[in-house]
């Protein structure tokens, strides 16, 4: 019996809308294919940018640590140990008019000295055994981390348990959670409050595979790795700037401690020279290694202002914050650096010691 036409018809109408639906799911998976393939890419891009951006900074904080270690040891500790053998030294008046001193206490004295003593201590010990973690500790708290275990007189051992405290500094020195490290979940979610460690614990859950067989869910993928990836890229941009500062920090430190050098070669030289000259009857009193500020003549006061000068500057760069608790730039290590590139320090001593 023959098929009738309209029946005829309507599976051929039904044929079409068939084959157009299959076309169309055919198309849809495809382009969910694609956004699944670009949101990957967009968040694997961003993940890689922020985890080579974190090793940059990691390896600049680790330098400014050893920098900073370094500047106790050689340098304050070398200051600590000349300005101790002098006593009565006045920082007002016209003959320290020239430049904005303050008063040196014998307990900062002291505490310069343990601080240094401790810093040699573990650069004797290598100061690549601390791990990265405590030279980050070291690079972003200076005197604040030193200090706390200073007054016991023990070692700078419990570094890296200060940087881990900050989940930003164990992010830096303890690497990504492949490396066994707290990762970038646990670091950057700090870094300023920019981004949330779910968005960066996410992995194959934001981004899941099915969205290949779901058009709206690779839409919805995509819109997450968007958001994903502009907390990652805001979160590059702040460690790339904390490397910034740091490298900074790096060099107007070493620039200090090679302006220093000087200052106090003229002031040991000033110091050997007074104890050579010491009159017979102080050295049979036996106070003749103690030498009296009020005696110096005025270009032998300055060679002294000199040294305390850039000690002052020096100790105020070490000790300054770089981070906050919070993992952002610490806004007074950005003025202290402001301050300093406007301020002129002495290039050398203008009054070497007579004779």
């Amino acid at each position: 019996m023959p098929v009738p036409f309209i029946l005829l018809g309507a599976a051929a109408v039904a044929g079409l809308w068939g084959a157009s639906k299959g076309a169309g799911a055919i198309r849809d998976n495809r382009r969910a294919r694609e956004l699944y393939d670009r949101a990957e890419d967009l968040y694997d891009t961003a993940r890689a940018e922020l985890e080579a951006a974190r090793e940059r900074t990691a390896g600049l904080l680790e330098e400014l640590g050893r920098v900073k270690l370094e500047a106790w040891e050689r340098q304050l500790g070398r200051f600590a140990a000349l300005f101790q053998q002098i006593k009565e030294v006045n920082v007002t008046g016209a003959a320290a008019a020239e430049f904005e001193l303050k008063e040196i206490t014998p307990a900062e004295l002291a505490e310069m000295k343990q601080i240094s003593l401790s810093a040699k201590e573990v650069l004797t010990g290598g100061a690549a055994a601390l791990g990265t973690g405590a030279l980050v500790g070291v690079a972003s708290y200076g005197g604040a981390v030193m200090f706390a275990h200073a007054s016991t007189g023990t070692a700078i051992s419990a570094l890296t348990g200060a940087a881990a405290k900050n989940a930003t500094l164990a992010w830096f020195g303890g690497g990504s959670l492949a490396a066994g490290g707290l990762g970038m979940a646990g670091g950057a979610a700090v870094l300023g409050g920019l981004v949330a460690a779910p968005v960066l614990a996410v992995g194959g859950f934001m981004l899941s595979k099915k969205a290949e067989k779901n058009l709206a869910e690779a839409r919805r993928s995509m819109a997450e790795a968007r958001r994903a990836a502009a907390e990652m890229d805001a979160a590059t941009a702040v460690v790339s700037r904390i490397g910034e500062v740091a490298a900074a920090y790096t060099q107007v430190i070493t620039e200090v401690e090679q302006r220093m050098t000087g200052a106090l070669d003229d002031l040991e030289a000033l110091i050997d020279h007074r104890l050579r000259t010491a009159s017979w009857w102080r050295k049979k009193l036996g106070n003749w290694r103690v030498l009296d500020y009020r005696r110096f003549t005025p270009g032998e006061q300055r060679t002294v202002h000199v040294a305390m000068l850039f000690a002052q500057t020096l100790k105020r760069l070490l000790e300054t914050p770089l981070l906050t608790p919070e993992g952002a730039v610490d806004e007074r290590s950005e003025a202290l650096l402001e301050e300093l590139a406007g301020s002129a320090l002495p290039e050398e001593v203008e009054h070497a010691p007579e004779g």
